[in-house]
């Protein structure tokens, strides 16, 4: 009896805290309608990038439905990957990053959100100043050749989807490009937690979702994950490594 209760409580407890810390849908969302905005224009017809039929789809924590809310003062970290139709033969790691970064800074706004203005070791960073609290991280990235995946036993599907990106720390100094794959993970995690997302898109009406915050935040994480901007092709594993 007593342990049931101990039990109870502590259920109790655990049900709070994820309280506190889960996101609501309407962050999900936000973030959604944002970075699709900076799809667009990285994949406009007078964009320099159009010529490499950009791909913009979004990877990490909100991509997988697992964001969790900011510290203090922290901002909601959004991750993206802007990935160009090129090879290693055909580019630097330096101008990869440079490309993308100019057609960030052609965009009035976007070119006052660039934080730092330089960019950041990997990434191009737009911080917004308004009272959302976001900030994106934008990932150049170009396709890599993903047999090294399917060599450590990696399915093709999820392999197929293997990028090389950009390290300013290194690119100077070694000609081997970082590797990631964060959409064959993607797939590979939605598929580990298909139940999870199956209840979410059956509360995806909002006559079923209303009233019930949980299932709501569930809609806003699966509607996210499963969103790919108007450039998606086909779809790009839970191995990286530089």
């Amino acid at each position: 009896m007593i342990e049931a209760e101990r039990r109870r409580e502590l259920n109790l407890i655990v049900t709070d805290l994820a309280e506190e810390l889960d996101v609501p849908a309407s962050k999900y969302e936000d973030a959604n309608k944002r970075y699709k905005a900076v799809g667009e224009w990285l994949n406009d017809d007078d964009s320099e990038l159009a010529q490499y039929d950009p791909i913009i789809y979004a990877q990490g924590s909100f991509a997988l439905g697992t964001a969790v809310k900011p510290m203090g003062d922290e901002d909601y970290d959004v991750d993206v990957v802007c990935l160009l139709g090129l090879s290693t033969r055909d580019i630097t790691q330096e101008q990869l990053k440079s490309i993308v970064g100019r057609r960030l800074k052609a965009h009035r706004t976007y070119a006052q959100m660039l934080d730092p203005r330089e960019g950041g070791r990997r990434c191009w960073t737009l911080k917004y100043a308004d009272e959302s609290r976001f900030h994106l991280d934008i990932l150049p990235a170009i396709p890599d050749d993903h047999e090294w995946l399917i060599a450590f036993g990696v399915p093709e599907k999820l392999a197929q989807h293997a990028i090389c990106i950009t390290d300013q720390k290194t690119w100077d100094i070694c000609d081997d490009w970082p590797k990631s794959n964060p959409q064959g993970y993607a797939e590979w995690f939605r598929e580990q937690m298909r139940v999870v997302y199956e209840k979410a898109a059956y509360y995806r009406g909002p006559e079923r979702a209303q009233g019930c915050s949980r299932h709501s935040r569930l809609h806003g994480a699966y509607s996210f994950a499963t969103s790919y901007s108007t450039t998606q092709k086909t779809p790009r594993c839970p191995v990286q490594r530089r």
